[in-house]
């Protein structure tokens, strides 16, 4: 039995991050204003940013806990 699964979990996060690309994309091409780069400067992009940098960790983490369910699994 998985306890701490978070492979799928990573790839619900990438999906909703390309989803949120391309509808910020596509707004791209109504809203262009000052309102609109401070919106994408100052919140999206370092959320983006942040965001990505995080699958290595979340991935380094995954492969220790399922080491450490391998790990205490009775033989």
């Amino acid at each position: 039995m998985r306890i701490a699964e978070l492979g799928s979990g990573i790839g619900r996060l990438r999906d909703a991050v390309e989803t949120l690309e391309a509808a910020w994309q596509q707004t791209q091409h109504d809203w262009t204003d000052e309102n609109s780069r401070n919106i994408y400067e100052n919140h999206l992009k370092p959320m983006l940013i942040e965001v990505t940098s995080a699958y290595a960790a979340i991935q380094l983490l995954a492969d220790e806990l399922a080491k450490a369910e391998r790990e205490c699994e009775p033989w």
